[in-house]
């Protein structure tokens, strides 16, 4: 049975400390699930959760977990382990593409599941893509589904209070690459909402 192998190779993996003998199980039943059903999306999702731990073939983890959310829009971890790869990667418009096809998969599936979605892609736009644009809309089409979601609320802040997201302190340090102050007020500004990445990324 493709779940049994499925459940014991996670299992497997679970129940270690990413050893070597643990991986090598995990990969077995893992492999076996999909010998026996190709399209099994549990098992392409904890094969390409596993991986992406690892990091021995990022590619192949992507593989995995872009299936898996093909299979089943539903599996949010697959979809948060593509998110960190991706970003990680620098492959920015292959999320959003990536995004955009789980949403149009998950529409009259689950509402939670679409607005979480809608705002992953408002965060790409507004923190990663400097797309104020997209990113109003992908928070209004969020909003619709679930106006009093805490997510929701929240990127509704950020785009209601424009200087504290950091948009004209990046449109000011663009204009003066050569001022230290600018690139500083862009670091900390980055640094204190929470967005690590950017921070580094503009520190850098």
């Amino acid at each position: 049975e493709a779940d049994y192998h499925a459940a014991l190779g996670w299992s497997e993996w679970m129940s270690g400390n990413e050893e070597p003998a643990v991986v090598d199980a995990a990969r077995v039943h893992l492999g076996t699930a999909l010998a026996i059903n190709p399209d099994h999306a549990a098992a392409h999702d904890y094969k390409g959760r596993m991986e992406a731990t690892l990091h021995d073939d990022d590619t192949e983890a992507l593989f995995h977990l872009e299936r898996a959310i093909d299979l089943d829009p539903l599996r949010v971890e697959a979809v948060g382990a593509i998110e960190t790869l991706l970003i990680a990667r620098g492959e920015l418009r292959r999320w959003e593409r990536t995004l955009k096809r789980l949403l149009f998969r998950l529409r009259g599936m689950s509402n939670a599941a679409e607005v979480k979605a809608w705002c992953r892609l408002a965060g790409l736009y507004l923190d990663h893509l400097d797309d104020a644009p997209n990113g109003s809309a992908a928070i209004s089409n969020a909003k619709k589904i679930a106006p009093n979601d805490s997510d929701v609320r929240a990127l509704l802040e950020r785009s209601s209070h424009p200087s504290g997201s950091g948009g004209p302190i990046r449109t000011g340090w663009r204009e003066a690459l050569a001022d230290p102050h600018s690139g500083a007020a862009l670091v900390a500004s980055t640094a204190a909402s929470g967005h690590t990445d950017a921070a580094f990324l503009a520190a850098s």
